[in-house]
C-alpha cells in the first residue's frame, strides 16, 4: 500500500513523516532512514498495516524520494513571477485519533515469564503472547480473561494487554 508524504524527523530506525493525504504523523520504521532529509517528499510502501498506537507505526518495503511539489511557471511576460507557495504551517496539535473499545478474549495459559504470558485463545486456539506486568500472578492450565486495546505482528502476535482477569 503506498502513501505519499513529507519528512518531519529522522530517527537511528524510524522516520517520522506527515501523511499528504490526511495530515496524520505516522512513525515508519524502515532499515535505512538516514538516506532522507528533513523535508523531503517521500512515497512509502508498506504492506497496509498500522499500528492504533499515537503515533501510529507501519514498517515500509520500500521508502522513494519524489520530487518536490512542482511550481508554475509564470502566464505572461509581463507578469512579475509569482512567489513560492506558503506551506501550512505544522500544528503541535495533533489531530484526533480513533482509539478502539477495549476487546477481550478468553485464554489458557500455557506458559509464564516474569512480563508476559504465552496463551492460546480458547476461541479459535490461536496462540498469542500477552504482555503484563501482572503475568506472574498467573500459573500453566489456569483460563484467563484478557482485556486488552490492539494486536501487533509477532510470531506470536502480541496483546496490547489492559487487564488480565482469572476465571474461576
Amino acid at each position: 500500500m503506498p502513501m505519499n508524504a513529507i519528512v518531519l524527523a529522522i530517527n537511528p530506525r524510524t522516520l517520522d513523516v506527515r501523511n499528504e493525504e490526511t495530515g496524520e504523523v505516522v512513525s515508519v520504521n524502515f532499515s535505512n532512514p538516514r538516506r532522507f532529509n528533513v523535508g523531503d517528499r517521500v512515497r512509502i510502501t508498506y504492506s497496509g498495516i498500522m499500528t492504533a498506537s499515537e503515533p501510529p507505526q507501519i514498517t515500509a518495503t520500500n521508502i522513494q524520494l519524489l520530487p518536490a511539489v512542482p511550481q508554475r511557471p509564470p502566464s505572461g511576460p509581463h507578469r512579475p513571477p509569482a512567489p513560492p507557495p506558503q506551506r501550512p504551517p505544522v500544528s503541535p496539535i495533533r489531530p484526533p485519533v480513533f482509539i478502539p473499545p477495549p476487546r477481550e478474549i478468553r485464554a489458557q495459559v500455557l506458559r509464564r515469564e516474569p512480563n508476559f504470558l504465552i496463551v492460546r485463545n480458547i476461541a479459535n486456539n490461536q496462540i498469542l503472547r500477552a504482555d503484563s506486568r501482572d503475568a506472574r500472578f498467573f500459573c500453566p492450565g489456569r483460563q484467563v480473561i484478557i482485556r486488552f486495546n490492539s494486536i501487533s505482528l509477532g510470531l506470536p502476535p502480541r496483546l496490547d494487554v489492559i487487564e488480565l482477569i482469572p476465571v474461576c
